[in-house]
């Protein structure tokens, strides 16, 4: 096994120690590196995904927003996203105009550095809060409830 596989399969252990410690329910591939699991925010569901990327050296938090941008919303989104993005230290949600789908995404690279349980749960814990916070306010933009002025303002 290489250097970089070995290391992103210790990098991958210490994640899951850190959701156990937590006692996160998720589903979990030893192959890929993969974690796969799910949250209940004050209004939506949230995807919490993991992925270890062993030829980049990188732990990669992703979260697909539950529903697809209204066309006729999709530019008012990407100045929301960019406002949005904007005011973030870690973190970014990545909006794709084209399908109107939104993730959240967050990264950390572990190049010669040793990850502790830590990261993991300020990452988790992070992308909930954020996830949390604009999910449902993209969702009043796409859908009219909210205009770009308003939400730009708040």
């Amino acid at each position: 096994m290489d250097e970089k596989l070995t290391k992103a399969k210790k990098v991958f252990a210490t994640l899951c120690a850190a959701l156990d410690s937590i006692d996160w329910h998720y589903d979990k591939d030893e192959d890929d590196l993969t974690i796969e699991s799910g949250a209940r925010g004050d209004d939506l569901p949230m995807d919490v995904n993991f992925k270890i990327n062993s030829e980049r050296q990188i732990s990669i938090l992703f979260s697909k927003l539950p529903y697809k941008i209204e066309e006729s919303q999709r530019l008012a989104l990407a100045l929301a996203v960019a406002k949005v993005n904007n005011a973030m230290v870690d973190g970014f949600f990545d909006y794709d105009i084209t399908t109107g789908n939104i993730y959240f995404k967050l990264t950390s690279s572990f190049v010669d550095c040793e990850v502790s349980e830590e990261l993991f749960l300020y990452m988790l814990r992070l992308s909930l809060a954020m996830i949390d916070e604009y999910n449902d306010k993209f969702l009043m933009l796409s859908k009219g409830v909210i205009s770009i002025t308003d939400f730009l303002n708040s």
